[in-house]
C-alpha cells in the first residue's frame, strides 16, 4: 500500500512485508461488487482461495 491509504511509513512497510497488498478501486465493475468495496480504504484479509476472512474499514495507524 502507499501513503494514500496509510500515512505512516512503518505501517506501509509492515503491510508490504507481511501481506500481498492489492488495490481494488471502489468503481471496479467486477471486483468492487464481488468484494463489496464501496469506498476506500477497505482492508480485507483473504485466504488462498480469495475468500474473505476479515474486513476493516478503518485506517491503520502506528501508536507510539
Amino acid at each position: 500500500m502507499d501513503a494514500v491509504a496509510y500515512i505512516d511509513p512503518v505501517v506501509i512497510q509492515f503491510i508490504s512485508d507481511t501481506f500481498i497488498p492489492i488495490r481494488i478501486p471502489a468503481g471496479d465493475p467486477v471486483l468492487g461488487p464481488r468484494y463489496k468495496v464501496k469506498w476506500t480504504p477497505n482492508l480485507l484479509l483473504m485466504d488462498a482461495d480469495g475468500n474473505e476472512q476479515y474486513r476493516t474499514l478503518v485506517f491503520i495507524r502506528r501508536l507510539n
